[in-house]
């Protein structure tokens, strides 16, 4: 066989739910790890992320949390999709310095387009699924 014989196809891999729903999908990810730094103590890191989305209607809302307690950074960002416009919030925090920093990006428009992105975007809402 060739090289590839030993690992499962794609196939195998894809979770058995088969998408449910029609075409509604809810992804949630968590990472941490823990690092002794110079100073002896130890730091953490922190990732989470949930990612809704219903590829039928177009429409998608990614949620990401990441926090270290050695550099005193959280940073929180929310991503919605819509067909193809997007707007993406991403918020940056230091603890130590109580300094919050904040950015938008927009895909497929500019700041003019964002209420009526809102809009429709609140209109089709309903069909995400919760965010566990």
């Amino acid at each position: 066989g060739g090289m590839m014989g030993g690992f499962p196809g794609p196939e195998a891999m894809a979770p058995g739910r088969g998408g449910g729903g029609g075409g509604s999908y809810s992804c949630q990810t968590f990472a941490m790890s823990s690092v002794v730094g110079a100073d002896g103590k130890v730091h953490t890191q922190r990732y989470s992320s949930s990612d809704v989305g219903n590829r039928q209607h177009g429409i998608r809302e990614a949620q990401h949390a990441y926090s270290n307690s050695g550099t005193g950074t959280d940073k929180l960002g929310m991503e919605r999709q819509l067909g193809d416009r997007a707007r993406k919030m991403v918020k940056e925090r230091d603890r130590n310095t109580g300094d919050e920093r904040s950015n938008e990006m927009f895909r497929g428009m500019d700041e003019t387009g964002r209420e009526a992105f809102d809009r429709d975007f609140a209109g089709k809402a309903s069909h995400l699924p919760q965010h566990a």
